[in-house]
């Protein structure tokens, strides 16, 4: 499939890596509160559908590595293809916006383009969000999470 590539390409995933477990996780890290972490999903009866325990901050970091390095479709589509793939931090979604709002990108674009509606992750905006989001890149620079390599648009690297 990399024959598919040039060179040089790269493949930018729009999408999230968005579930409430990853969130959470995440969460936990950045607030530092009580040890044991513990998740609990639920049906929609209020039945337990999914739920794990985490002993200490090791634990938690550990699975997030786990999963960035080998449980994402991005770092999937990575190794597949043999090419760097940008895509959004465990736990967190896209917001929709529309294309000439966007102050990252250059304003001749941004008139060219003239509407259009583009998929960002969250991170790319923080000051949108306020302070907690402020931490998220951060983290994920951090030694502990590896030291994950961002674009210009906030987007985290998959594949090394």
């Amino acid at each position: 499939m990399s024959d598919a590539f040039h060179a040089a390409g790269i493949v930018r995933i729009w999408g999230c890596f968005n579930t409430d477990a990853f969130d959470a996780m995440t969460k936990q890290l950045i607030r530092n509160k009580k040890w044991p972490f513990k998740y609990v999903e639920k049906d929609g009866d209020g039945s337990v559908a999914y739920g794990f325990g985490l002993a200490d901050r090791t634990a938690v970091v550990k699975e997030l590595n786990r999963v960035i390095d080998g449980g994402s479709y991005m770092e999937r589509i990575a190794r597949f293809v043999k090419r760097p793939a940008w895509g959004g931090l465990p736990g967190f979604g896209s917001e929709h916006v529309s294309y000439n709002e966007l102050k990252e990108i250059d304003a001749r674009l941004r008139k060219k383009i003239n509407g259009s509606v583009l998929h960002v992750v969250v991170i790319a905006r923080p000051n949108q969000y306020g302070s907690f989001y402020k931490k998220l890149r951060p983290l994920f620079e951090s030694a502990e999470l590896k030291s994950r390599e961002f674009d210009g648009f906030g987007y985290m690297k998959y594949g090394r």
